[in-house]
Formats: C-alpha cells, sequence, structure tokens
C-alpha cells in the first residue's frame, strides 16, 4: 500500500491547490467588502443628490416667485426712464441664472442611472421625453448589455439622457432615435433626431450661460475613456455618438462552479466579520 510522502509531488500539489482555492476565496472577499463600501459612498451620494434637488426646488420657485414680483413693477414705470431700463437689464440676468439652474437640475437624483438594466432605463427615458414634448422615439440595436461598472453605467446614462432631453426639448425634431451597438472592440450609444440641427459655432465656440450640457457631456465620456461626436447628420438634425472600448467596463463575474464554494467560504467570514465589526471599518 503506497502512501504520499512528505516532500512527494502528490502533497506538493495538494498544498498548491489550497493555497490557490484560498488566494481565490481571499481575493473574491477582499472585492465583496470594496463592493460593500463602494455601495455605501453611492447611497451617501444618492441621499447627497436628493437633498440638492430638494433646494434647487425651493430656490428656484423662490427666485422666480420674486422675478415675478419684480417684472409687475418694472411694468409700472415708464418705458423710457433709466430705472426700467436698467430693472429689466437685472430681469434677463435672472432669468438667464434660473435656465442655468434648470440645465443643471436633470443631472441631480435620477434613480435610472442606477438601475442594473442601462439600456431598458435609457428607452424609458427616451419614451417618457418624447410623450412631454410631442415627439416619436424608437429604439434599435442591442437591448440586453452585460452588467455595466457601477460607475461607467451612472456617466452613460448622464451623457446618454443629455443627448436625449436636447433632441427632445431644443432640437424641434419630429423623431428621435437611440440606438445601442455593442460588438466586441467597441460599445457605441447614439442619439439622432431630425430636428433643425446642431448649431456649429456652438460646438466650436465656449459655452454660453446657461448652455453647458455639451462640455459636461464631454467631461464625462473623457472620465471614462470614451469619445463623443456631435455633429450635424446629412439627412439633417443631430447625432450625437458616444464610442466606448469594451475592455474594463463591465463587471467580470465567476463560473458557476467557482462561485458556489465561494460563496460558502463568504458566509463563514461574514459570521466571522460580524463577530469582530470594527475590522471590516478600518
Amino acid at each position: 500500500m503506497s502512501s504520499a510522502l512528505p516532500g512527494s509531488p502528490a502533497l506538493a500539489w495538494s498544498a498548491a491547490t489550497g493555497l490557490a482555492v484560498l488566494g481565490l476565496a481571499l481575493a473574491w472577499h477582499s472585492r465583496r467588502r470594496r463592493r460593500r463600501r463602494q455601495a455605501r459612498r453611492e447611497d451617501r451620494l444618492r441621499e447627497r443628490d436628493r437633498v440638492a434637488v430638494a433646494l434647487y426646488d425651493d430656490l428656484l420657485q423662490s427666485t422666480q416667485g420674486l422675478v415675478l414680483n419684480l417684472q409687475v413693477i418694472a411694468s409700472r414705470l415708464p418705458p423710457a426712464e433709466a430705472p426700467r431700463q436698467q430693472l429689466e437689464a437685472l430681469l434677463d440676468d435672472a432669468d438667464a441664472i434660473i435656465a442655468g439652474a434648470r440645465d443643471r437640475l436633470p443631472e441631480l437624483g435620477d434613480l435610472g442611472a442606477d438601475e442594473p438594466d442601462l439600456v431598458q432605463a435609457l428607452v424609458r427615458l427616451g419614451a417618457d421625453l418624447a410623450l412631454r414634448h410631442g415627439v416619436q422615439f424608437s429604439f434599435h440595436g442591442d437591448a440586453q448589455l452585460p452588467p455595466l461598472r457601477p460607475a461607467i453605467r451612472r456617466e452613460v446614462f448622464y451623457i446618454a439622457r443629455e443627448a436625449l432631453a436636447n433632441a427632445c426639448r431644443h432640437a424641434h425634431a419630429g423623431r428621435v432615435a437611440l440606438e445601442v451597438h455593442h460588438q466586441r472592440q467597441s460599445l457605441a450609444f447614439v442619439v439622432r433626431d431630425d430636428g433643425r440641427g446642431i448649431d456649429v459655432q456652438a460646438l466650436a465656440g465656449p459655452p454660453r450661460p446657461g448652455h453647458c450640457g455639451i462640455m459636461r457631456m464631454t467631461e464625462r465620456a473623457v472620465r471614462i475613456g470614451g469619445s463623443l461626436h456631435i455633429g450635424r447628420r446629412e439627412a439633417g438634425g443631430t447625432e450625437v455618438r458616444l464610442q466606448l472600448r469594451p475592455q474594463r467596463l463591465f463587471r467580470r463575474t465567476l463560473p458557476r462552479w467557482l462561485a458556489a464554494p465561494l460563496q460558502r467560504l463568504h458566509k463563514l467570514l461574514d459570521v466571522h466579520r460580524a463577530s469582530n465589526p470594527e475590522k471590516d471599518n478600518r
């Protein structure tokens, strides 16, 4: 009867396998801890956004009420007098400030940015915007994507939302389309409309007060390593194209044969962590 001797290949193989499994378990557990910390940070950000939206709503309503009262006072002054002209100039500035605040409101506190299914969230958003602004909305391309990393998904959502909102509100379009194309070497989000077309000078020059949407879209695209192209279509209208490389965009998933034992080990580690909560908060 043979048995494995110290230093034999069988014993070395068993030790290597055990160390490999232990290493994978520790790596998986560490990743789960990072995800929990990330989830807590995202919860704080969502709460901050909800507070910001409430503050913006209150400030906008108060400012609009003040502007209306000043407009009533201005209308009672003779048109040729200097105080009325000065007051009207100040009211124009107040209108620009309100418009700028409204442009920033769509960036705050939107639950669609945190939905796991990014494409479905964008389709629902596009249909809702189209219904409110009286245009036709359509979707083409890949309806299902692998799970995107939360930070990537949020930035893509904000960029696509800005493009959809601009097409529905400002392009004077009859039709707005969203396209999503996922291939091995590329991931593209495209918003097209048949409206009047974007002003080329607006793209080349600095953003006007209250019109910083394009600049913010470009900054978001750069943050996630993408490229953003905005231009006039030959057939009329505007096209916004966000191009990304799939590498490092999607969440990595483990095969089932490895995920099941690691999940059991993770439960045991959770029990251990529950008995030592101070270690997890370091």
